[in-house]
């Protein structure tokens, strides 16, 4: 049973977070974790995709990938690859010995597998690397070398990196002329609200913000901030039409709740 949305009104000191209207948006991935609203009318005027977080969910950049044939696509994240998948399927299989075997659960993993293989090739890449903004490890890579990587002024992309979002902010907008539009998922926005404000001020001199999202996955602030909001953002430059500011949010056939099994949140802003 379907349970009653959580209405989460935004003061009018957050106005600022309240994302202009525009023609064009579209989702990409799965959904419910995993996609995101983009401009879907910017969409073939990108030649790359470039996204820091993966998991076991590429549909995102698959569902790009069907749009723009002709775009790369660059992935980062350290903590999967082909090895983690394989291991994951003999683990499943030694599980029998202990009477916890499923195969539902082996024949997802072999699914998995499969899909990661034959998306992973030409010109898609996943680099099993973490974006952050110094060399802390081996496996670590900057925003800067990622960006000098793809040889891209016109990038897609889309960041989902458990707080480590807040490192390379400072990095994006030094990069700005090159990413066309950008999609993140903040996370702590209550604990790191100073850190999440400045943020999204330092971004907003370079992109405008046209897409909020609540993942109900998080909880939310006293004053209603959600904790976890999926932001998208397009550059200042990009010549694209508003129709002033959006005050209700999750939108109809677009977005779709994080967790469908927890309270999904409808957004209000006091403008």
């Amino acid at each position: 049973m379907k349970t009653k949305p959580i209405l989460l009104t935004i003061p009018k000191k957050l106005n600022f977070l309240s994302p202009y209207v525009i023609k064009g948006l579209l989702r990409l991935g799965n959904k419910h974790d995993g996609g995101y609203v983009v401009p879907g009318i910017l969409l073939k005027k990108v030649d790359f995709l470039v996204s820091f977080g993966m998991s076991n969910d590429w549909s995102f950049c698959k569902d790009f990938k069907s749009i723009n044939p002709k775009a790369s696509i660059h992935i980062y994240d350290h903590s999967v690859g082909l090895r983690f998948f394989k291991r994951q399927i003999r683990q499943i299989i030694l599980n029998m010995f202990f009477l916890r075997f499923s195969w539902k659960k082996l024949k997802d993993s072999i699914s998995l597998l499969i899909s990661y293989k034959s998306f992973f090739q030409g010109d898609v890449q996943h680099f099993q690397q973490r974006v952050y903004n110094r060399k802390e490890y081996s496996s670590d890579i900057t925003f800067d070398e990622v960006i000098l990587r793809t040889k891209s002024k016109k990038i897609l992309m889309k960041i989902d990196i458990e707080g480590g979002e807040y490192r390379i902010i400072d990095s994006i907008v030094r990069h700005a002329d090159k990413i066309t539009a950008l999609a993140i998922e903040f996370h702590e926005t209550d604990p790191f609200r100073p850190v999440f404000i400045s943020a999204i001020k330092k971004l907003q001199k370079k992109f405008k913000i046209v897409h909020f999202h609540a993942n109900n996955f998080g909880g939310y602030a006293g004053d209603g901030l959600p904790e976890t909001p999926e932001i998208t953002f397009i550059n200042n430059k990009i010549n694209i039409k508003t129709f002033g500011k959006r005050k209700t949010l999750p939108l109809d056939n677009l977005d779709a709740s994080n967790g469908s099994l927890r309270p999904d949140y409808k957004i209000k802003f006091n403008l």
